[in-house]
């Protein structure tokens, strides 16, 4: 047989591309090292020395990789509706309390206590566990599912 014709009755193998969406988290703690970190140096800055960044009176933090400044209250608020909707999907059985009390806190410039903050330390390592077990394809749905909530929500105030 020819080898042109052996060629052709072999069909090229194409290995299947990787959905990159179904990659679990927990080969990229860098994605939630992101969501977390800036957190965490708030969270040591004031166990540190007592304070935190503000701007217009606000608690504020510095984000490394997008250069920018987001108010911390802001960042939890979207850290707790996330893993709520996740809890929710997913069956998870987590306490978000403490990121709630810390959201609070400071949102209406609130004195902290330590205990304050080291129950939002153990929820954040909570999270973080919980969040391996999650895709990229799956943190994204949570993420648009979070961001169609903020946008109802300012459509509803906005009519208020």
């Amino acid at each position: 047989m020819a080898r042109a014709t052996r060629r052709a009755l072999v069909a090229p193998v194409r290995k299947p591309k990787a959905d990159p969406d179904g990659v679990r988290l927990a080969v990229m703690p860098w994605k939630i090292d992101a969501v977390f970190a800036p957190l965490e140096r708030v969270l040591s800055r004031i166990d540190i020395d007592g304070t935190v960044d503000t701007a217009k009176g606000r608690p504020v933090f510095r984000e490394d990789s997008r250069g920018g400044w987001y108010e911390v209250a802001e960042a939890l608020q979207g850290i707790i509706d996330f893993h709520r909707i996740a809890a929710g999907r997913f069956g998870w059985g987590i306490d978000l309390a403490p990121l709630e009390r810390l959201h609070r806190k400071l949102d209406l410039d609130s004195p902290l206590l330590e205990n304050d903050l080291a129950s939002a330390r153990v929820c954040i390592d909570t999270l973080k566990r919980h969040a391996t077990t999650l895709t990229l394809g799956q943190a994204k749905g949570l993420l648009r599912d979070a961001k169609i909530g903020w946008e109802l929500e300012k459509i509803t105030e906005a009519t208020a």
